[in-house]
């Protein structure tokens, strides 16, 4: 009862990704049929388990687009809808996820008619794609390596069942439109030994497809992840932040351009190395601008001579600039994954302030930098930022700090700590305006 209870609370949402650059449809009512979800997923479930004939346990996509361990698609063109089940057997020694189709071939009731094995313990995620009559059905399998994935894209015969017309591997993949036609490609990240490569599956009429790698980096330790946007204002891209086998972590970016992949950190010698960093910090839209940015650290002022646990880094963010060729730096902030905020420094503390290392990881406090200062401790503190709760903001005001934004979940808040007048103390405004919530 707990598993069919799982089965209907389980929401359904659809959302396809396509993968080619012809007219890809996809169809959302074709989930939503009556009587309702909850009932569909009953029946298939005790279908299921009526075939199966053993004790099974559900297998839930860990990311992606369906949450489900039932995907309500028609995979073989006869107007009807099929349901692909994941699951495990419960007492295997070595769990590996299990496929089995089931249709209505009477109208009436499900009955299985294909069972696959998987090519891993776990179910990474599904994408369909809807090609006018055929669909490619690709799914991500998890396995015991950690930086290798399996994946699988399968077709389906006018009799249901499944075969698998390409088999690869892969530490990340997404379906994105790399190339600008409107249309999604298959990306994915992988790692061999210490190459990390990037492959892209592109096909333009569901039948053939064109496959393009390109090597990223012959010193990988590890993929850490990688994020989809704005290149520039007219160019989306791929970057990838990788951390070397010397601890360094680097930015890779890449798309595409008439059927290559195209990438400015390795087309352009020396260029790759600008996006250096020895903090594990990923690129992102911190500011919501539409354009990726590139995080890049260096020790804040007076943190040269103390030890290296208790460096406070000054994050500045790059991006590239197509008119020059080049990354340019937007701006300098003080970063904390912590407290998921980027403070961006305004123009009159650039050079003249600093951070006080703080034990408690969610408030920070500015200093104006005094080189004659023994230490950061020693010098005049200015002002703390402070994230915490949102229902443990009043708290804090209670104590002496002033609200300045929130989103209903986090509270930001800051609290002068130098004398009145003291003319390096910023506004609310500025601090309002210079403080964006960062979650990765």
């Amino acid at each position: 009862m707990r598993a069919v209870a799982a089965v209907i609370a389980a929401a359904m949402t659809a959302v396809f990704l396509l993968c080619g650059c012809e007219s890809l449809t996809f169809n959302v009512s074709d989930l939503l049929t009556a009587p309702s979800i909850a009932d569909e997923q009953a029946e298939v479930y005790n279908a299921l388990i009526s075939s199966v004939g053993r004790p099974i346990s559900l297998c839930y996509p860990r990311s992606g687009d369906y949450p489900s361990a039932f995907v309500l698609f028609d995979i073989d063109g006869d107007g009807l809808e099929e349901a692909i089940c994941f699951y495990t057997y419960s007492q295997a020694v070595e769990p590996v996820v299990m496929l089995s189709v089931l249709d209505k071939p009477d109208g009436e009731s499900w009955q299985s008619v294909c069972t696959l094995e998987g090519r891993g313990e776990a179910v990474d995620k599904v994408m369909l794609a809807d090609y006018g009559g055929i669909i490619d059905i690709i799914i991500g399998y998890e396995t015991p390596s950690f930086d290798e994935n399996n994946v699988s894209i399968y077709r389906c015969s006018q009799t249901g069942v499944l075969s698998s017309i390409f088999d690869g591997a892969y530490a990340l993949m997404d379906c994105v439109d790399l190339d600008g036609c409107g249309t999604k490609e298959i990306v994915m990240l992988k790692k061999e030994g210490s190459t990390a490569s990037v492959r892209v599956i592109k096909t333009g009429n569901g039948v053939s497809y064109d496959i393009k790698e390109r090597t990223l980096s012959l010193s990988t330790q590890s993929i850490v992840g990688f994020c989809f946007g704005g290149m520039t204002e007219d160019t989306d891209a791929v970057f990838v932040d990788i951390l070397d086998t010397s601890g360094v972590m680097y930015t890779h970016v890449f798309y595409m351009m008439k059927g290559e992949i195209l990438s400015p950190t390795l087309d352009t010698t020396g260029m790759y190395q600008l996006t250096s960093r020895y903090t594990a910090l990923r690129s992102v839209d911190y500011d919501s601008d539409g354009i990726v940015e590139i995080p890049v650290s260096t020790p804040f002022l007076g943190y040269y001579s103390v030890p290296s646990s208790r460096t406070e880094y000054m994050t500045s963010w790059m991006h590239y600039d197509s008119g020059i060729g080049v990354f340019i730096i937007e701006s300098a902030t003080y970063y904390s994954e912590d407290m998921g905020v980027v403070f961006r420094i305004p123009g009159r503390w650039q050079n003249l302030v600093t951070v006080l290392h703080d034990d408690d990881p969610g408030q920070v406090t500015f200093c104006q930098y005094d080189i004659e200062a023994g230490s950061v401790d020693d010098m005049p503190r200015l002002m703390t930022l402070a994230a915490v709760p949102a229902d443990e903001s009043e708290s804090y005001i209670e104590s002496g700090y002033s609200y300045v934004k929130g989103d209903g979940v986090m509270a930001f808040l800051s609290k002068n700590l130098a004398p009145e007048g003291e003319p390096m103390l910023l506004t609310q405004d500025e601090i309002s305006d210079n403080i964006f919530h960062v979650i990765l």
